[in-house]
């Protein structure tokens, strides 16, 4: 199972994004060879980022990235919110809450976290979570 983050879902509908082309190569191939993912407050982000960009069509680009055939993650559940707190409050982490809960569904489901995100692959390495940045040529930066 892959997790991805926000990042990776903006840079995979923007076609604007230097990292675009890296990411939708990455991403064909991810998608036919393994479950995707999603919790919702990746999903919460990724329609904020869209809504916010000026030179596309949002309403088509969010049509498009609800339209994926993922397992979507529920916001909370008692041991994921119990994680991501205990990250969120640790200070030498250095994320914000929503960072926090990425990292606690990945470690949750097992997955690998697909991210472009350092902080978080930072995190993931410390807690033993393996890692893909699709924008560097897919390299694992990480293995549990």
């Amino acid at each position: 199972m892959i997790l991805i983050d926000s990042n990776i879902w903006v840079y995979l509908l923007d076609d604007h994004t230097p990292e675009h082309q890296s990411v939708a190569t990455w991403f064909d191939e991810a998608a036919l060879a393994d479950e995707l993912l999603v919790p919702t407050v990746v999903q919460l982000e990724v329609l904020h980022i869209l809504r916010r960009l000026v030179h596309k069509d949002t309403e088509n680009l969010a049509a498009s990235f609800l339209d994926q055939e993922l397992e979507t993650l529920p916001l909370t559940t008692g041991e994921i919110r119990a994680v991501a707190i205990t990250f969120f409050v640790d200070e030498m982490a250095g994320i914000g809450s929503r960072d926090a809960a990425i990292i606690a569904h990945a470690r949750d489901s097992n997955a690998i976290l697909a991210t472009h995100d350092s902080r978080l692959i930072r995190l993931a390495a410390t807690e033993d979570i393996p890692t893909i940045d699709p924008v560097t040529a897919g390299a694992a930066t990480s293995a549990a």
